[in-house]
């Protein structure tokens, strides 16, 4: 994550408008909320490409693509007058940007689209998939000319074994697993993927083993609670049942 973070900072301090694109549920809107975190925590290495950068903002782009409203102002030149003398800080995602611009019937409303981000906008991400890219590339040649695209991979087994470890020491690390269930939650999906579908493509990694391991961990958790766990819920049970008697004396 740390890595494409870092990639993904690099990419918009020099292109200043960037097209996150990868197959569905690979990790692209978790990649700008990592972004995001990695802002707000002041990382050294994109605090150092977007010193600049001050505050996110998101739409969803089908909320964009709509004529012009009665003063002839389009949606994104209201976004700029509202954003002020802060657009310059301001890291603009717009979500659903692939999805939204390859409709045929918004096509003129998307030439508009593009021609205002073009103009008025810069420290722009776009999120779409591959396939969206690719058609939009093909209705909007000069998209390749007013974005960098950021293509986001299905991770390797190794690689979603570390991010799988690093989800658990977040999210459960007084849970106790043995050694190599990582690999085994990956590999053994995988092989029932391919049994049960064997002409389609894996599924996106990590998305798909994270998803696995939180059920493991729902499913373990209770039966592996320390003891001054239950004996803190416990108490606080004998308290929150006191609290009815106590407020009525």
């Amino acid at each position: 994550n740390k890595v494409t973070v870092d990639n993904l900072a690099l990419a918009l301090a020099t292109s200043k408008r960037v097209i996150i694109t990868g197959s569905s549920r690979v990790g692209k809107t978790q990649s700008i909320k990592d972004l995001t975190y990695a802002l707000a925590e002041h990382s050294k290495q994109t605090m150092k490409c977007l010193p600049h950068i001050k505050q996110v903002f998101s739409w969803n782009s089908a909320s964009l693509v709509t004529p012009k409203i009665g003063d002839g102002i389009s949606s994104l030149q209201k976004i700029k007058e509202a954003l002020g003398r802060h657009g310059s800080s301001t890291l603009k995602v717009f979500d659903e940007f692939g999805k939204t611009c390859t409709d045929e019937k918004n096509n003129h409303l998307v030439v508009q689209l593009l021609t205002d981000l073009e103009d008025k906008f810069d420290n722009v991400i776009a999120i779409a998939t591959e396939d969206e890219y690719k058609l939009l590339c093909r209705m909007h040649p000069s998209l390749k000319n007013r974005f960098c695209q950021f293509k986001i991979e299905s991770l390797k087994s190794d690689d979603t074994e570390k991010v799988l470890h690093h989800t658990l020491l977040q999210e459960a690390p007084q849970t106790i697993v043995d050694e190599g269930i990582m690999l085994y939650l990956v590999t053994e999906y995988q092989n029932r993927f391919r049994e049960r579908y064997p002409d389609s493509p894996l599924p996106p990694q990590p998305h798909t083993s994270k998803e696995m391991l939180r059920r493991c961990i729902a499913r373990v958790s209770k039966s592996q609670k320390l003891p001054e766990t239950v004996k803190l819920e416990r108490l606080r049970g004998q308290l929150d049942a006191l609290w009815p008697k106590a407020a009525v004396e």
